[in-house]
Order: C-alpha cells, then sequence, then structure tokens
C-alpha cells in the first residue's frame, strides 16, 4: 500500500470508505474544479487577514513523517513559527477540512514550531484560525490508526444520505438509503 495522504485522511473523515476504495480497490476519484480551486488562489488573497503577517511563504511544500504526508495549499512562516493554510471551495465549514489541516499541523511540527492552522473559504471571504496543541494531535493520530484499520480491513459506514448522493463512488459503493440515512460496506 502506498503512503497515507492529507487528502486520504480529510476524506476518510467524510466517509470511511473513500480511501478503500481508492487504495485497496485502486478506484481513482475524478479531479474536480473544486480540488484545483485551492492551487489557483492567490497568495496574496489568502493571507490578506493574516495577522501578524508572515514573513515567508511557500506554495504546496511537501511534508511528511512515517508514511504520511502532505502538501498544504500554504505553509505560512512567521518569525516564531509556522502555520499551515488550506484553501476551501465549500462554503461550509466541516470536519473533515478541520482534520485535514490538523494533519498538515503535525506534519509541519516535524521541522518547526506549529501552535495554529487556517482555512480559507473565498466564497465566503472567510478566514478561519483554528488552534494546535496536544488535544488535536491526538485526534489526528487516532483518526490515522482508524483510516490505517479500514485499509486492512475494511469498513461499514452509517452516514446522512446527502453525503452519497454527488459522490463518485457511489456507483461502486451502491448503499441502501432508508429515510435520510446511508447504509454501506466495503
Amino acid at each position: 500500500m502506498s503512503s497515507i495522504t492529507a487528502t486520504d485522511l480529510k476524506r476518510f473523515a467524510y466517509c470511511p470508505l473513500i480511501p478503500y476504495y481508492e487504495k485497496v480497490m485502486g478506484i481513482e476519484e475524478r479531479v474536480t474544479e473544486a480540488m484545483k480551486e485551492g492551487s489557483a488562489v492567490d497568495v496574496e488573497v489568502a493571507i490578506n487577514f493574516v495577522r501578524p503577517r508572515p514573513v515567508q511563504v511557500f506554495k504546496k511544500p511537501l511534508l511528511s513523517w512515517k508514511g504520511v504526508t502532505g502538501s498544504p495549499d500554504f505553509l505560512l512562516m512567521f518569525q516564531d513559527s509556522a502555520s499551515p493554510l488550506e484553501v476551501k471551495s465549500s462554503r461550509e465549514k466541516r470536519r473533515d477540512h478541520r482534520l485535514q489541516l490538523e494533519l498538515y499541523c503535525l506534519l509541519a511540527e516535524r521541522s518547526y514550531r506549529v501552535r495554529k492552522g487556517y482555512l480559507y473559504y473565498p466564497a465566503r471571504r472567510e478566514l478561519v484560525t483554528l488552534p494546535y496543541g496536544e488535544e488535536e494531535r491526538r485526534e489526528v493520530l487516532r483518526s490515522l490508526d482508524s483510516l490505517k484499520r479500514v485499509l486492512r480491513e475494511g469498513a461499514k459506514v452509517r452516514q446522512p444520505a446527502r453525503k452519497c448522493v454527488n459522490c463518485g463512488y457511489l456507483r461502486y459503493c451502491r448503499p441502501k438509503f432508508e429515510g435520510g440515512v446511508a447504509y454501506a460496506e466495503s
């Protein structure tokens, strides 16, 4: 199995079966315009709300640790710390965005002092600052362990049906819908 990426963890937080289909079954999701949007955002637009201003900005740096890799949209360098900044095309703040950012923080802290990360939502012109500390570190490590377990053993999923409606894996997954809930397994 290839390394685990921050995108794998984000997708896992959205639906545990997505990384299973990709990593175990070898089914690739098509790249959408929304996925490309983070790379297209001008750095000055993305960091416009960040105070204090970073002294240096790296675009798409590759971070890695123990077989886990990730490239946040930006890594902001301050006098005494670094903070990943991830751009999201969604209009809503979601747990999977937060978890992906926490993993970028974990990866960045292997080389830098990290105390927070940022999510930028261009459609809302909103920058969300998220603290990063021991609690967030534990959460992301637990989530990585859960993801690894699903990749080894598969999973059963029960989640809101609205998550499944536009999923690129719907035709492989074929969940059973009961009311507003979807049930599926690998």
